[in-house]
């Protein structure tokens, strides 16, 4: 029962990660990089808008 629950888990990731990727695809590179620095690499709004020189509020708009 174990190994069948830890199947649907995997394959529920799985699709999450399709569904995550391909959307992302779909926003301007800016905005999918504010993304993936902040909920994939950990960076904080204040990290990003050093490495952006944006102000904190326009980073916070991007971020959903």
């Amino acid at each position: 029962m174990i190994a069948f629950h830890n199947l649907k888990h995997a394959e529920f990731r799985e699709q999450a990660t399709l569904v995550i990727l391909k959307t992302l695809a779909h926003l301007p590179e800016t905005q999918r990089n504010i993304f993936v620095w902040n909920h994939y690499r950990g960076c904080s709004v204040n990290q990003i808008t050093e490495r952006l020189d944006w102000k904190s509020s326009e980073i916070d708009a991007m971020l959903f």
